[in-house]
């Protein structure tokens, strides 16, 4: 919901007030984050969330691997 807020220092990256610093993964990154490992389920869910009378869509990235 606060994605691309902020100023993007790398992609996906975004320094926000008081130098807080955000990364919002996409589903092949999260892959190569764990890339010891076999994906066996990689989505990401998205739903509305309303806030201040305002209809924002929130994700999140959900992953099961294998051990290999």
């Amino acid at each position: 919901m606060r994605s691309r807020q902020g100023d993007e220092v790398e992609s996906g990256s975004f320094r926000r007030g008081n130098d807080i610093l955000t990364h919002y993964f996409t589903e092949s990154e999260v892959v190569d984050l764990f890339n010891d490992l076999e994906p066996i389920m990689v989505s990401t869910h998205r739903w509305k969330l309303r806030v201040k009378g305002q209809d924002l869509t929130r994700a999140e990235v959900e992953a099961v691997f294998l051990k290999i």
